[in-house]
C-alpha cells in the first residue's frame, strides 16, 4: 500500500543510522495519524470479537472489508500483496515469540 504513504519520500530524506523517532513523527504527521488510527481500529475490533459469540465472524468481516476496499481503489496484486505482507509478518511474530518464551518445564 504504498500509495498511501509514500516511503520513498521519507527514505531519500531520513539518517536511519540516527534515526529519532519523536521528531520524524512531527515532521511527518499523516505517519503518525495513520498509526494512531490503525492501533485505535485494532483495539475496536479486539473489543468487538470479545464480545462476539464466534470472534472469527468479526475478522472474516473485516477482512472482506479491507479486501474489497483495497482490490477497488488499488488493485488485485497489490491488494494481494498488503495481506501477503500481513501474514508474513504474523508468521514472524509467531516465530519471535516462540525463540523467546521459556521452555515449559
Amino acid at each position: 500500500m504504498g500509495k498511501l504513504v509514500n516511503l520513498r519520500k521519507y527514505q531519500s530524506e531520513a539518517d536511519f543510522d540516527n534515526v529519532d523517532f519523536e521528531s520524524m513523527a512531527e515532521l511527518y504527521p499523516e505517519v503518525h495519524n495513520i498509526e494512531a488510527l490503525t492501533i485505535e481500529i485494532d483495539k475496536m475490533l479486539t473489543t468487538l470479537a470479545n464480545d462476539q459469540p464466534i470472534p472469527q465472524a468479526v475478522a472474516m468481516a473485516a477482512g472482506r472489508y479491507a479486501a474489497f476496499s483495497l482490490f477497488q481503489k488499488h488493485g488485485r496484486a497489490e491488494a494481494l500483496a498488503f495481506f501477503e505482507d500481513c501474514i508474513q509478518t504474523a508468521e514472524i511474530c509467531e516465530d519471535i515469540l516462540k525463540e523467546i518464551e521459556p521452555p515449559s518445564i
